[in-house]
C-alpha cells in the first residue's frame, strides 16, 4: 500500500489496522505486525520509512451490544508542514514463520509525479517495480 497524505493540516498522521480476534506478534522496533494462527493462515503488515508503531483498542461486534477485543495498531508520522508524507507498508499473507520483508526506494520514486521505483524483497526473493500511474 502506498498511501499519501497530501494537504495543509499538521500533526500526528496514522494508518491504522485492526486483525481479526486472536493473538498478534508485535515488533514495534521493526514496525510490523503478524497473526500467529495453528492453521498457517497467517498475515504480516510492515510499514517502511520513519513510522512509529502504536497499539490502539480495537473491538468488533457481530451482534448488538456484544463487543469482541481484537488487535488494533497503527503506522504514525508527524507532518509539521505542507509538504506530502508517505506511508510504504506491506501486507503480505503467509503460511509457516513470518518471512522478512524489505522495501527500498529506488531512484526515480516520485509519488508526485506518479511514478513508482521500489525493490521488495520477501524471503530472498527480489522484485523491482516500476510503473507510471495515470493522473
Amino acid at each position: 500500500i502506498l498511501d499519501d497524505a497530501i494537504g495543509t493540516a499538521k500533526g500526528n498522521i496514522a494508518a491504522h489496522f485492526q486483525l481479526v480476534e486472536g493473538k498478534a506478534v508485535t515488533n514495534a522496533d521493526a514496525n510490523s505486525v503478524h497473526t500467529n494462527f495453528d492453521d498457517n493462515n497467517n498475515l504480516l503488515i510492515k510499514s517502511f520509512g520513519t513510522v512509529k508503531m502504536v497499539d490502539e483498542e480495537g473491538k468488533v461486534s457481530y451482534s448488538y451490544r456484544k463487543e469482541k477485543e481484537r488487535p488494533a495498531f497503527a503506522f504514525q508520522q508527524q507532518k509539521d508542514n505542507d509538504k506530502t508524507i508517505s506511508f510504504t507498508t506491506i501486507l503480505l499473507p503467509y503460511a509457516g514463520t513470518a518471512p522478512t520483508v524489505t522495501v527500498t526506494t529506488g531512484p526515480k520514486m516520485n509519488l508526485n509525479t506518479g511514478f513508482i521505483d521500489l525493490t521488495v524483497n520477501i524471503a530472498g526473493k527480489q522484485q523491482h517495480i516500476t510503473e507510471q500511474l495515470s493522473k
